[in-house]
């Protein structure tokens, strides 16, 4: 099972890196600016934000999914 990796040194202050085999390093400077949405993370639920087109594009290519 491959995945993607994320690093950050400091998430208020730094922006995320996502890594994954075969797939260019996408930055994600991370905001509260964006659409506040509903997420689910494993089973669990909670508030996330819309982080942009840049990433989702990204994350769709990577897991071969549609953005809804």
């Amino acid at each position: 099972m491959e995945c993607i990796h994320i690093r950050t040194l400091q998430i208020q202050t730094q922006p995320l890196e996502l890594n994954a085999p075969d797939m260019p390093t996408c930055v994600v400077p991370v905001t509260t600016a964006g659409k506040q949405v509903r997420v689910r993370v494993w089973d669990d639920h909670c508030q996330g934000y819309d982080q942009g087109d840049e990433v989702a594009q990204w994350l769709s290519t990577f897991l071969e999914e549609v953005r809804v």
